[in-house]
């Protein structure tokens, strides 16, 4: 269920709050106290194949305060309330030198708000990437986390074994206007 923010009329202090202000006043601080926030992880690793972006399907939520992340659509963070969110995106690859790898966030599905590629790390170490957005949401609009890596081969990208582990996660900062 969506949180709500209501904008509230100037009082001067001769003025009496009406019950339904006091009220609308308590929501907001409960709201602003749990913003709606999100924070999704994978509990194993996955195989990416090389060559095409792919989705990632997070099956652990470590919180989740506004119904944004669902079994149904696992792939993506729903945002039940509009608002302006700062959207992050972390992971690792297993070692491999041979071409790059890449994270992107795509708002319902095509519109790419951001992306992080960079060459493969040498076969020694892993390759860890980040990306993140603060971008304006509209009720019902969805960001995926996609990973790209073009090794030639499969290689895996990770689960909790890695640190730091896959993270796909959203948090409300404010009101749009």
């Amino acid at each position: 269920m969506a949180k709500t923010f209501t904008n509230l009329s100037t009082k001067l202090t001769s003025d009496t709050i009406s019950p339904t202000d006091w009220t609308n006043v308590v929501t907001d601080i409960n709201n602003l106290a749990i913003p709606p926030m999100c924070r999704v992880t994978l509990s194993s690793s996955v195989v990416i194949g090389t060559g095409s972006w792919t989705s990632i399907y997070p099956d652990v939520e470590s919180f989740d305060t506004d119904s944004m992340h669902s079994s149904g659509a696992a792939d993506r963070i729903t945002f039940n309330t509009a608002g302006i969110y700062v959207v992050h995106g972390r992971g690792t690859f297993l070692e491999n030198a041979s071409g790059v790898r890449g994270f992107r966030l795509l708002k319902n599905g095509a519109n790419n708000i951001a992306a992080n590629v960079r060459i493969g790390n040498s076969g020694s170490s892993w390759t860890a990437l980040d990306v993140w957005a603060i971008w304006a949401f509209s009720a019902a609009d969805w960001v995926t986390l996609q990973v790209y890596q073009s090794s030639g081969g499969n290689l895996n990208f990770n689960g909790p074994e890695y640190d730091p582990g896959m993270e796909f996660s959203a948090v409300w900062v404010g009101k749009t206007s």
